[in-house]
């Protein structure tokens, strides 16, 4: 019993290796494989390794109705990509996942500038 749960182990480990790496897909990050080439659709996104503080980084659409403060602190990040602000549901691990430029806490400026004039 013993030796067919370790063929089995070991099989599945084979077959279904455990992804360490991520990569940013559009709006969020997905655990891959290490070893896959970088998927054609998402070249401008390296695999990197898994990032703890980074994993659930979601890039997200705001209104000038969002809730940009909880308590008196940001929720919301950004980072300006072309001149134009991106926004994310939190810091990360500090940076854009593309760009790698730093993640900054939205201020009421950001939000008067950026969002209200939409």
């Amino acid at each position: 019993m013993a030796a067919l749960f370790f063929v089995g182990y070991t099989t599945k480990n084979l077959v279904f290796p455990e992804k360490q790496c991520m990569q940013w897909q559009v709006d969020h990050y997905e655990k891959v494989d290490c070893q896959d080439e970088a998927d054609t659709l998402f070249a401008n996104a390296p695999i990197e390794p898994i990032d703890e503080r980074a994993i659930d980084l979601r890039k997200i659409e705001v209104c000038d109705t969002f809730p940009f403060f909880c308590g008196g602190k940001a929720v919301v990040w950004y980072c300006k990509v072309d001149e134009e602000p991106e926004f994310f549901d939190g810091p990360g691990a500090g940076f854009h996942p593309i760009t790698k430029k730093q993640l900054n806490p939205i201020t009421d400026y950001i939000i008067d500038k950026y969002v209200k004039q939409k």
